[in-house]
């Protein structure tokens, strides 16, 4: 989550997630839910002018991408229409990260003490 903050996700942003079924998309999610950023699950399956349309329409600033999908994030903002719409994308490699998106994205260990919080009706 704090990875996310430092390259620009936070609360009222969204962050693209081009990441098939793997541990690296759920340590994603949840850091992206962290940052206070919303989420849009992008599937690397789908063509690739749909992903772009799907970046340019929700105003995704960062997607995370990981070795299989990196290629296909670069497709999908060279497809962008739009003077400098894919400028204002950045893609971030969670395998190259080392781990840093799902940094704080734990509770920690068993010992850790108020790993909870409450979540009233309205959130």
């Amino acid at each position: 989550a704090a990875a996310l903050q430092r390259r620009g996700a936070g609360a009222g942003g969204v962050v693209g997630v081009l990441l098939g079924r793997s541990v690296d998309a759920i340590v994603s999610l949840v850091s992206v839910l962290r940052c206070g950023a919303a989420y849009l699950p992008l599937d690397p399956g789908q063509p690739v002018s749909r992903l772009a349309y799907m970046v340019e329409d929700s105003g995704v600033g960062v997607v995370l991408v990981n070795g299989a999908s990196s290629g296909r994030a670069a497709e999908s903002l060279a497809a962008m229409e739009g003077e400098g719409a894919a400028a204002r994308v950045r893609v971030l490699d969670v395998t190259a990260l080392g781990g840093a998106v799902g940094e704080g994205a734990s509770a920690g260990g068993a010992s850790a003490a108020g790993g909870g919080a409450a979540v009233g009706e309205d959130a």
